[in-house]
């Protein structure tokens, strides 16, 4: 668990930020399954190390992350840095609550501030050339049915702060209420899937374009199902 990822043989850079980003969900899904069963709460500090740790390793040049110290913490909102390529993203992590199923400390206040930590990571985020996104990482796990999408792949997911501010006023904080509005981290840096074929017969030709099954594309150039798998 957090052991350094297997990559499949000739995978591109980009390839191997993918299978790491999805390893990785997995991985903090299992290790807070095993502390439910247990009954030990693994705390976001923990988490977040041992991800950072294996970011680091990655041999990816799409990528580098950088940890906040605490201080910097306190001024910035953020747990960390991340770079994906010149996109910069600035990330606060929240842990699920095993006895609440939720996340306690989403709407955070610090120690002698009346600015909420959802508001610090927007505006200094934001203020910052270049910008950063701001992001919230939630560390889910649950025993419920909660969505649609493969449960072990949401194990960290994203979630904007924009949407926390929103929801304050209500302090929405339970896993289920806050699901829907969650991505998987690994979209961030995996391809989109192929779009599905179309069920049924295909589509009527243009009037005057009479379609040779036996004409080859031009050389160079590919079927978008082609240039998906390229």
């Amino acid at each position: 668990m957090f052991s350094t990822h297997r990559q499949s043989p000739g995978a591109s850079s980009a390839d191997v930020l993918c299978e790491t980003f999805q390893y990785l969900s997995k991985s903090t899904w299992s290790l807070l399954r095993r502390g439910r069963k247990q009954g030990v709460q693994i705390n976001e500090e923990t988490i977040t190390n041992l991800l950072m740790l294996r970011l680091q390793e990655t041999a990816s040049a799409h990528l580098r992350v950088q940890s906040f110290s605490k201080k910097e913490e306190s001024v910035t909102g953020a747990d960390r840095e991340w770079w994906l390529g010149w996109v910069g993203f600035r990330l606060q992590a929240k842990v699920i609550n095993f006895k609440s199923d939720s996340f306690e400390h989403l709407y955070y206040i610090p120690p002698k501030s009346i600015i909420p930590q959802y508001q610090r990571l927007i505006t200094d985020a934001l203020r910052g050339r270049p910008q950063r996104i701001p992001l919230y990482c939630l560390y889910i796990q649950s025993e419920q049915s909660i969505g649609a999408r493969r449960t072990s792949r949401a194990g960290c997911s994203l979630l904007s702060p924009m949407i926390v501010r929103g929801m304050a006023r209500t302090t929405k904080r339970r896993l289920v209420e806050l699901y829907e509005h969650t991505t998987p981290w690994h979209e961030l840096v995996c391809p989109p899937p192929p779009p599905k074929p179309r069920r049924g017969l295909p589509p009527k030709a243009p009037e005057g374009d009479h379609p040779n099954p036996k004409r080859k594309s031009p050389r160079g150039h590919h079927s978008p199902q082609q240039q998906a798998i390229l």
